[in-house]
């Protein structure tokens, strides 16, 4: 059974720890083969999880088309289209409607290429800069929990034992256990775009895992009413209790199990009549064009698998 991480192409490892408490060595998918997240390679080598990189030796070239959006969105900072008010719409290389305008602007300003951007080319770009996002927000998160200790550090000290008032709340904050949250159908989008180019359609029996409840639920929504699914909520302690797990909704049965109690928790959502490639090309404003080869039975395999007990 092949496990397939979407809709991103970087993880932190609380995540991966996740995964791996339910599932054997994750496939990723990698828009490039290069600039790679170190700590992604040496669990590629350990062989924690597989990197599937079904796009090689254009890396330099995807790195330069990169370079040329980052300047000229710093150029546009509080502009018409400045690079906060794309985050939060249209995606300049992904969102077809902005990709005249966009590359226009790039070859009026500091372009190296006047090359057109294809819809997988922008896609590629674009879940680069999701992973750059995911990786600053991490990080930034990593920096407001020190604080934070600090801080209850300093006040304890200051009332000498006595109890102090309580550190400034981080409410408001959105925390990356669940980076699916920013900008979710643009990312899956995305996803589906490199899932469909990358021929791991065809394999047959693939779980497809996320650790967002935000693409969960998008991709659950997706279902077309009418189309029969099979779910279940299980405590899968390791790999073969879920394999287990999933061989019986693949039979078509319900699986043992029960409701999430707070548990670190896997749920599958099993639509034996649909097939992944189709189902994820609904996501695509243009469907690409038919992959070659034989095509699996349908049979489309979800799971949510929690980061949090």
């Amino acid at each position: 059974m092949k496990t397939l991480f979407f809709p991103f192409t970087w993880m932190p490892e609380s995540h991966l720890e996740a995964l791996l408490r339910h599932f054997r060595s994750p496939v990723v998918l990698v828009p490039v083969d290069t600039g790679i997240d170190p700590r992604m390679a040496r669990w590629h080598e350990a062989g924690r999880i597989v990197l599937e990189t079904p796009f090689c030796d254009d890396g330099d070239r995807l790195a330069g088309l990169l370079k040329s959006y980052q300047i000229w969105a710093e150029a546009h900072q509080g502009g018409d289209i400045a690079i906060a008010r794309i985050m939060e719409g249209g995606i300049p290389f992904f969102d077809d409607s902005h990709v005249a305008r966009i590359r226009s602007e790039i070859r009026q300003g500091r372009s190296r290429s006047d090359e057109p951007l294809d819809r997988l080319t922008r896609a590629r770009i674009f879940l680069q800069m999701a992973e750059q996002f995911d990786r600053r927000s991490l990080e930034i998160e990593a920096d407001l929990d020190q604080l934070q200790t600090l801080e209850a550090a300093m006040l304890a000290d200051l009332h000498e034992g006595a109890a102090a008032p309580q550190a400034s709340s981080r409410a408001a904050w959105q925390r990356a256990d669940d980076p699916g949250r920013f900008m979710a159908e643009e990312r899956i989008r995305a996803w589906a775009r490199l899932f469909l180019a990358s021929g791991l359609q065809r394999e047959p029996e693939t779980v497809f895992a996320t650790t967002s409840p935000t693409v969960w639920e998008a991709v659950i929504d997706a279902l077309a009413d009418g189309e029969a699914t099979i779910t279940a909520a299980v405590d899968a302690l390791g790999a073969e209790a879920t394999e287990e797990v999933a061989a019986a909704l693949r039979a078509e049965r319900r699986s043992r199990g029960g409701t999430p109690d707070g548990r670190q928790m896997v749920s599958f959502c099993f639509a034996p009549d649909v097939a992944p490639g189709p189902f994820f090309a609904r996501f695509l404003k243009t469907a690409p064009p038919p992959a070659g080869g034989a095509t699996p039975a349908p049979g489309l395999m979800l799971a949510l698998v929690a980061t949090t007990i």
